[in-house]
């Protein structure tokens, strides 16, 4: 959760580790779609500091991620 926005970024899609990050509009109440990340991964941990959403681990093993808004 971010000024107001929750955010998604991890999906496992027939076989694919899919690089896709959605936000939730708690106002709208709408999904989007936003930049996607540099590796796909599933069963990420999620968590924000400073501003900036990370998204680390998850399988395949990969480094952390930021994303960036």
């Amino acid at each position: 959760y971010l000024n107001g926005v929750v955010y998604s970024a991890d999906e496992y899609l027939n076989g694919l580790y899919l690089k896709t990050a959605e936000c939730y509009g708690l106002v709208s109440k709408q999904w989007n779609y936003i930049a996607p990340m540099n590796n796909g991964g599933y069963g990420v941990g999620i968590f924000t500091y400073n501003d900036l959403i990370y998204v680390v681990g998850g399988w395949p093993l990969q480094k952390s991620k930021t994303i960036i808004l």
